[in-house]
């Protein structure tokens, strides 16, 4: 069920539906109560806390994946692993679900001791574990309520960057600006730096100008003209920041998507979009040409 941007979600349920994995293949059989125990936490943690000042109804809820494989275990109680995020918005009046984040994380490096609670406090770094689930879980609010209102997520990509600035004299990697081109702090810059803002209009007007409307066939047409407004969007901020790390992460999850939606479209239209999409995503441009099909 969908609610129309800027209305209040209803009832008493949690905010997101997320599941959690945790695969410890790679560390052998020993332990696994504890690992059982860590995802167990990780679950609760994320599942039964209330991260919004907003109510939602059952079916309402965020769903979106955590997937933590553990590389290495560097000490009894602290681990190494990469992270695999996604998640994925349902499109209004349709069994359709749109992928919003599809973000692999090499760089988590965390403390766990079963049986002790996991702590989290917005103003301070306590533990790199909740502040990465905590980053990730604000940071898929964030975009999801940008697709229901024009920059709508605000609230969240702030909380995030928080957390962000209260990690930059942590040990572990991934919170700060030099430590990679493409990570934590990079993908939150893209969030909040006004220079992005056209990605942020992007996912109002691709999701709810665009795909939530496409549900009637009467209003396809105008629909694709709000997609390709969108993916315009997307054009102009290529072409003013070309190195951006959100742009590559979140076409890839969008290609066989956005090909649908041009496959019925005009002549002129594919062309646009083709002239757009290819130039912004070479590594996919042959997918791309499946427009034409």
């Amino acid at each position: 069920m969908f609610v129309l941007a800027g209305l209040p979600r209803v009832s008493q349920a949690q905010e997101v539906f997320c599941q959690i994995m945790v695969n410890a293949n790679k560390l052998g059989g020993a332990d696994q109560q504890l690992y059982q125990s860590m995802q167990a936490a990780i679950n609760e943690f994320v599942n039964n806390r209330k991260w919004t000042n907003d109510t939602y109804q059952f079916q309402e809820r965020i769903s979106f994946t955590i997937n933590i494989v553990l590389d290495e275990r560097l000490s009894v109680n602290q681990f190494k692993a990469t992270v695999q995020i996604q998640s994925n918005r349902p499109v209004f009046n349709s069994g359709y679900t749109t992928v919003m984040l599809n973000y692999t994380d090499p760089d988590w490096i965390f403390e766990y001791t079963e049986f002790q609670p996991l702590e989290f406090d917005i103003n301070m770094h306590q533990s790199n574990l909740t502040s990465m689930l905590a980053f990730y879980v604000y940071t898929v609010l964030g975009l999801d309520y940008d697709t229901f209102g024009l920059m709508g997520g605000q609230e969240f990509h702030q909380k995030a960057k928080q957390i962000v600035n209260n990690a930059q004299n942590a040990q572990e990697m991934g919170w700060r600006q030099s430590q990679s081109l493409r990570n934590r702090y990079w993908l939150n810059e893209n969030l909040t730096n006004s220079s992005y803002r056209n990605f942020r209009e992007f996912l109002y007007t691709y999701h709810r100008q665009g795909l939530d409307v496409m549900s009637k066939p009467d209003n396809m047409f105008q629909a694709r003209m709000k997609t390709t407004e969108a993916i315009e969007k997307l054009h102009q901020l290529y072409k003013s920041k070309p190195g951006s790390v959100i742009l590559p992460l979140f076409l890839k999850g969008k290609v066989n998507e956005i090909v649908g939606i041009y496959q019925p479209a005009t002549p002129a239209e594919k062309a646009k979009v083709l002239n757009f999409l290819t130039e912004m995503d070479p590594l996919n441009a042959q997918e791309y040409q499946k427009i034409n099909q």
